[in-house]
């Protein structure tokens, strides 16, 4: 009995408190696992084709003909979800073309886009800022939604 008197009153508080802290660090930890998710919820929303009719893109091969290297066009058609029918603005001339052959076209700041990849996929935005040196910009969407740090990859300019 004697021994139970002489042990230090404090160690079952500072048990106490030693548990306390793991409870808050195991809640900061939780916290970052929902990060974590949402983060891996949001790739898993990217597709490796993002074609949509109605975009403008601007090709970037030569194989399709020297004369049509760097000329923009409206996609009329997406063909096998990776391939796509381009009419050219200029020239009016259709090429069948895949999308490695294509890159996306950022317009001026006010201009309306349409967001071809990721978690809000085929949704048309209206492009407010665009960030040059982190190649991402801020779209305001039609629900209200204002999504900053979509990269230029991930929406394209919609055809007048």
């Amino acid at each position: 009995q004697e021994s139970k008197v002489t042990s230090n009153p404090f160690a079952r508080l500072e048990k106490k408190d030693r548990s306390r802290k793991q409870e808050a660090s195991s809640s900061k930890k939780s916290a970052l696992d929902e990060i974590m998710i949402e983060e891996a919820r949001r790739k898993r929303k990217r597709n490796d084709h993002w074609l949509h009719p109605g975009i403008v893109v601007k090709v970037i091969t030569k194989n399709a003909g020297e004369q049509y290297y760097k000329q923009k066009g409206v996609v009329e058609e997406v063909v096998d979800r990776y391939g796509a029918l381009v009419r050219l603005i200029e020239s009016g001339v259709k090429l069948k073309l895949d999308q490695v052959h294509c890159e996306t076209v950022i317009p001026s700041a006010g201009r309306k886009v349409k967001i071809v990849n990721g978690p809000y996929n085929g949704q048309e935005a209206t492009l407010q800022d665009i960030d040059v040196d982190r190649y991402c910009a801020t779209l305001k969407l039609k629900t209200g939604v204002v999504e900053k740090g979509v990269e230029h990859e991930d929406f394209s300019k919609l055809s007048a």
